[in-house]
């Protein structure tokens, strides 16, 4: 190394044992003149190493984020990813990078960083926008894409049901039990139960706790489904409801929304990929 025959060391290192090569490893990327190996890939190969020179290079330029999070995604250990990955993403959001910090919550699957910026970039698309925004259809994009990638969560996992989705925290509940609201308030009360469910029972919205809306709910399909046996059967009484249908009631849909937006309106719910009474 004092000759500057880097490639001999790091030969003879090798051929000296294994502390002989972490040391000749540490000190080769610590004399690196490229930060890309000096700073990140020692964080990756000593996660002692302090975060701050990783985030500040992964801050220096547009691109270099992208170098540091390829770097995490390829070479860090499985228990430490995630947690790196998370922290840049908090230092990229520093700057107001919304994209690149949902990139980085992307690759370490984390939910709850993802839905915040999906439920913001939401927020700000209504504040900023001359056109009226769809509500309900806002509210349903953000779902969608909470359980989609609640659904590789659990495949990573080696799940293989991933039916039930559930919502980990504050903003994919206050989505969930916005999106049953919507539903409830247009008839598809199954569908809306639906939605309840992968929500904690404490979780309370404008309507009151979730779990309270969720037995509300069953409660009243339960009652649907007993008319359509008795109207069914030899005898049965005409006019009942064919369908599991319902509402709680006057839904505030016009006003705020959870997130701050406006409501729907006179929003239909149909339309390709929406959910409607019955369907999967």
């Amino acid at each position: 190394f004092e000759e500057d025959r880097t490639a001999d060391a790091l030969v003879l290192a090798d051929c000296a044992g294994p502390t002989a090569w972490d040391e000749a490893r540490a000190k080769y990327l610590s004399t690196h003149q490229q930060k890309i190996l000096g700073v990140v890939f020692q964080a990756v190969l000593d996660p002692s190493t302090s975060f701050d020179a990783v985030a500040s290079y992964g801050l220096s330029s547009n691109e270099a984020w992208k170098e540091v999070l390829a770097i995490f995604v390829t070479y860090m250990p499985a228990n430490d990813f995630i947690d790196y990955c998370t922290r840049l993403a908090a230092e990229v959001l520093t700057r107001g990078r919304l994209s690149e910090a949902l990139d980085c919550y992307l690759c370490s699957s984390n939910i709850a960083g993802a839905a915040e910026i999906w439920a913001r970039t939401s927020e700000m698309k209504q504040r900023g926008g001359r056109q009226r925004v769809d509500r309900a259809r806002d509210v349903w994009e953000l779902v969608k894409r909470i359980r989609l990638l609640g659904a590789a969560k659990a495949l990573a996992r080696g799940e293989r049901d991933t039916a039930l989705i559930r919502a980990e925290d504050n903003t994919s509940n206050a989505a969930f039990y916005e999106m049953a609201l919507i539903l409830s308030a247009h008839g598809a009360l199954e569908e809306s139960a639906k939605y309840l469910r992968p929500i904690p029972g404490d979780f309370h919205g404008a309507l009151g706790f979730a779990g309270d809306l969720l037995q509300r709910a069953e409660k009243a399909i339960a009652v649907q489904q007993a008319k359509e046996r008795n109207k069914n059967k030899p005898g049965g009484g005409p006019g009942m409801r064919t369908s599991s249908q319902g509402s709680w009631g006057e839904v505030p849909l016009r006003g705020q929304g959870q997130y701050g937006g406006r409501g729907p309106g006179g929003f239909t719910p149909s339309g390709s990929g929406f959910p409607m009474a019955g369907s999967t």
